[in-house]
C-alpha cells in the first residue's frame, strides 16, 4: 500500500510540474519540449512495467520448476543450488527482502529433506529471522522447522519449535491444517496416540481427498494406528502413489518407515 501511495504522489507531482512547464513554455512556442519530456517519461514507465512483468513471469516459472523437482533427484539437486544462491542474495539485501528469504528457505528446506539432508534444511531455516515477518509468514517458517525436526527424528527440537506456536490459529485454512497435523505428530512421538489420531481424522474430514493435506492426515492416522497396535496398512494404502512418494521424501521418520514397509 505504501509503495502505491508513493507512486501516486510521484505521478501527481509529475503532472503538476508538466502543467507548470507547459504554461511557461507554450507562449514561447516551446510546448513541444513538455510533450517530448512527457513521452520520455511514458516510455520509461512502460519499460519498467515490462521489466517487472518479465521478472514476475521468470519467478513464477522458477517456483514451478523448484516445486516440480521434489521427486526428481537430478532436478532436485540443481534446484537446491539455485535456491541457495537466491537465498544468499536475499539475505545480503537485508530486512526488506525478509519475506522472500523466508519463502526461499522453506522451499530449500523441503528439497533438502527430500535429499535426506535434514541438518542442512534446519540450517537454511535457522537463517530466517522470524521477528521480521508477519504472524502468518513466521508460522510458516516455524512449521517448516518443526517438520524438519520430525523428519530428523528429533523430538526435543520439534517440541521446542512447537512451543511458540501455542494458540496460533485462524491464520490460513491450509496452514491451520498443517499446524494441526504437526501438533498431532509431536503428540504421537510423545506417546499421546489418541490425540494424534483425533487430529489426523479431524483434518482428513475437512480436506479434499488426495490433496497434500489429506495425504498427510491419512499418514498421521496410519502412524497413530500402528503405534497403538491397530491395523494401519489400508489407511496408508489409500494415499495414491505420488502422494506416498512425497510422504516417503518429506514425512516424519515414523511415516517414512511405514511407507517403506508398505512398499516392501
Amino acid at each position: 500500500m505504501k509503495t502505491w501511495l508513493i507512486r501516486a504522489a510521484v505521478l501527481a507531482g509529475t503532472l503538476v510540474l508538466g502543467a507548470a512547464l507547459h504554461a511557461a513554455l507554450a507562449p514561447r512556442n516551446l510546448a513541444w519540449v513538455v510533450y517530448a519530456l512527457g513521452g520520455g517519461v511514458v516510455a520509461l514507465v512502460a519499460l519498467e512495467v515490462g521489466l517487472r512483468l518479465s521478472r514476475r513471469r521468470r519467478e513464477r516459472a522458477d517456483w514451478a520448476r523448484w516445486r516440480a523437482a521434489l521427486l526428481d533427484p537430478p532436478a532436485r539437486r540443481r534446484a537446491i543450488g539455485e535456491l541457495r544462491r537466491a537465498a544468499d542474495r536475499a539475505a545480503r539485501l537485508g530486512p526488506r527482502l525478509a519475506v522472500r528469504q523466508a519463502r526461499l528457505a522453506v522451499a530449500l528446506g523441503e528439497l533438502q529433506l527430500a535429499e535426506g539432508r535434514a541438518e542442512d534444511a534446519l540450517r537454511a531455516l535457522a537463517r530466517v529471522d522470524v521477528s521480521l515477518l508477519d504472524p502468518l509468514q513466521a508460522t510458516i517458517v516455524r512449521v517448516a522447522r518443526l517438520q524438519a525436526y520430525l523428519h530428523h527424528d528429533d523430538l526435543d527440537g520439534a517440541s521446542s519449535t512447537l512451543a511458540p506456536l501455542d494458540g496460533a490459529q485462524d491464520l490460513d485454512p491450509v496452514l491451520d491444517a498443517t499446524l494441526a497435523l504437526a501438533r498431532g505428530a509431536v503428540a504421537l512421538e510423545q506417546g499421546r496416540t489418541d490425540d494424534a489420531l483425533a487430529a489426523a481424522r479431524a483434518v482428513a474430514s475437512r480436506a479434499e481427498p488426495h490433496d497434500e493435506i489429506w495425504d498427510e492426515a491419512r499418514a498421521l492416522e496410519a502412524a497413530s494406528l500402528e503405534a497403538s497396535g491397530a491395523p494401519w496398512r489400508a489407511v496408508l494404502a489409500s494415499v495414491e502413489g505420488s502422494g506416498r512418494a512425497r510422504l516417503a521424501a518429506l514425512g516424519s521418520a515414523r511415516v517414512r518407515r511405514l511407507c517403506a514397509e508398505l512398499e516392501a
